[in-house]
């Protein structure tokens, strides 16, 4: 079953989403901006639907920080908005879809059916990346390393496994900090430069033998440099 995370500070409209959507998805439910980036890191999130007034928060902007992040996940805009202007900038912002409220609950199953149908399909062609050292399936947050001693599992935090993501979509490219804190945290969230080097030293250790495919560059940050499996 799919996962759907509601951004929305009504508690009442979540319970009708809730009800809607019961035979296709689950929901979680986040009153504000805060409390969804809470369940973003900790949860596996297929889908988002969320208002774009939000007590804490613009939602178009919580959109464009979503652009940094490593994985794609679908965002559907509920509101009451119907300002042409919000459609426009939502769009620019990433949405996949703007639905004004209010709507029929058909029109919703059938939309999101739709998006979720697409999100699996795509979801499935990417799932799985390999490298001779590495092998990460991405719908199980499954890390496993190769070296000498054969095929292991690590357990990385949800902030390492954001990371590492992070990594594989930048083979070879030299990311410097700031550019790691924006694509992980986002523009709009304080977070030291020394946290990078804390998160990535913590990961690079879990990865052990294998740690070096993540280079250290002195004065400009760091490179993921794995060894590419030869289809001869």
């Amino acid at each position: 079953m799919f996962h759907i995370l509601h951004i929305d500070q009504s508690q009442s409209f979540n319970k009708f989403l809730t009800d809607t959507l019961s035979r296709s998805a689950s929901l979680s439910w986040a009153p504000d901006l805060c409390n969804a980036r809470k369940l973003i890191d900790a949860e596996n999130i297929d889908m988002i639907l969320l208002d774009i007034d939000l007590p804490d928060g613009d939602g178009i902007d919580f959109c464009f920080s979503l652009q940094n992040t490593p994985k794609k996940t679908p965002v559907i805009v509920l509101t009451r908005q119907d300002d042409i202007s919000k459609k426009v900038m939502s769009f620019a912002a990433g949405v996949d879809d703007y639905i004004t409220r209010p709507f029929h609950k058909i029109e919703l199953q059938a939309k999101l059916d739709s998006k979720l149908r697409n999100y699996s399909i795509q979801t499935k062609a990417n799932d799985i990346l390999q490298w001779k050292e590495l092998q990460i399936i991405k719908s199980k947050q499954e890390v496993i390393i190769s070296d000498q001693n054969g095929e292991r599992k690590i357990d990385l935090t949800a902030m390492e496994f954001k990371i590492l993501i992070l990594f594989t979509t930048c083979i070879g490219i030299v990311l410097s900090r700031d550019t790691i804190l924006n694509r992980i945290w986002g523009h709009n969230v304080f977070v030291s430069p020394r946290s990078v080097d804390t998160h990535i030293s913590k990961l690079r250790k879990k990865l052990n033998s294998i740690a070096h495919i993540i280079q250290s560059i002195h004065g400009s940050g760091y490179m993921f440099c794995p060894t590419v499996i030869s289809k001869s």
